[in-house]
């Protein structure tokens, strides 16, 4: 968790006392709701920078491997060594398929996928199985493949 030199818990009941410890006034605690938005704004951002930096890096990595034509890196003193993992399906249907892919499902007998609407978490689950098998994905479905780097 990121410090920012507070060593109290950050609560509801922390927030309704001044430093005095004295109930806070309307005013206060409008200036602290727009202190911790600031603050909380301030983190959002930082951690969205460091995503994009960490996609960035593992994008790399990634590119570096393949080029290379290997799925892991060396192993490093002090640092260890990274890996490709299998990539991850990420499926899905455009609205106007859904029937079409609610048929398929009912065909291959994952009934248990359709609700009022198919979850893509496991659609995606589904077809992964169907890629791996060698099984034929419709055209209605779409989906595509995410590598990984896992770091031991």
């Amino acid at each position: 968790m990121l410090d920012d030199g507070r060593s109290k818990k950050l609560s509801a009941r922390f927030y309704r006392r001044n430093n005095k410890g004295e109930e806070m006034t309307e005013r206060e605690l409008l200036l602290s709701l727009k202190a911790a938005r600031e603050l909380k704004d301030k983190y959002e951002a930082l951690l969205k920078a460091a995503k994009e930096d960490y996609d960035a890096a593992e994008q790399a990595i990634i590119e570096h491997l393949e080029g290379i034509g290997a799925d892991s890196t060396a192993s490093f003193d002090g640092i260890g060594y990274a890996s490709l993992a299998k990539p991850r399906v990420f499926a899905s249907c455009l609205k106007e398929n859904e029937d079409a892919l609610k048929e398929w499902l009912k065909e291959k007998k994952r009934e248990d996928l359709i609700k009022e609407q198919v979850h893509a978490g496991s659609l995606s689950a589904f077809v992964a199985e169907l890629i791996e098998s060698g099984h034929k994905i419709p055209d209605f479905v779409n989906y595509y493949l995410k590598t990984k780097v896992t770091l031991h």
